[in-house]
């Protein structure tokens, strides 16, 4: 894909370039489902990450194997992050070994803070769940909440690991 100036402009203009060991976190639009960076070059939608390693290398990506191809893996974790610094190339099994050493990432023995998409602290649930007299609503105006989460955490539907409201009010 060929990149006016135009496009690397508009790039660069929503990208927060801090210092180099930093992470850039990109200002523009997201996939909201999974949080990364999306820029549109002429009607086709790039993940920012992957554009800045395009510009970094001069051209396309190569496809590289297997279903997913070459990928483009961030080393500081943050899927919002263009720093060049913290991206390199690789390939879907080292993406999903790194997440699987660094307890990120969704699937089986991820509950709780060591799941990707957590939005909760196991101390805020514990919170949540020891104080039935405040209403989910509160909660969720408190901390920014969706109320759904912390409905779920305080019915148990999600973070099982911990004590229940129950377990915890015949606790005290």
């Amino acid at each position: 894909m060929e990149f006016t100036e135009k496009d690397i402009a508009r790039f660069w203009g929503k990208v927060d370039r801090r210092g180099d060991d930093e992470c850039w976190p990109w200002l523009g639009s997201t996939r909201s489902a999974e949080g990364y960076g999306q820029f549109n070059i002429r009607g086709v939608l790039i993940s920012a990450h992957r554009l800045m390693m395009m510009f970094l290398i001069g051209g396309n990506i190569p496809p590289g194997e297997g279903h997913h191809g070459t990928c483009v893996l961030h080393s500081c974790d943050n899927r919002w992050c263009v720093n060049p610094a913290h991206l390199r190339m690789g390939t879907q099994s080292e993406n999903q070994r790194e997440m699987a050493e660094k307890g990120r990432g969704r699937g089986p023995g991820l509950c709780g803070e060591k799941h990707g998409n957590h939005k909760l602290t196991a101390a805020l649930v514990l919170e949540i769940r020891s104080h039935p007299e405040i209403s989910g609503i509160e909660f969720s105006r408190r901390f920014g909440l969706e109320k759904s989460t912390v409905h779920k955490a305080r019915r148990g539907t999600h973070w099982k690991h911990l004590p229940s409201a129950t377990e915890l009010l015949m606790g005290r």
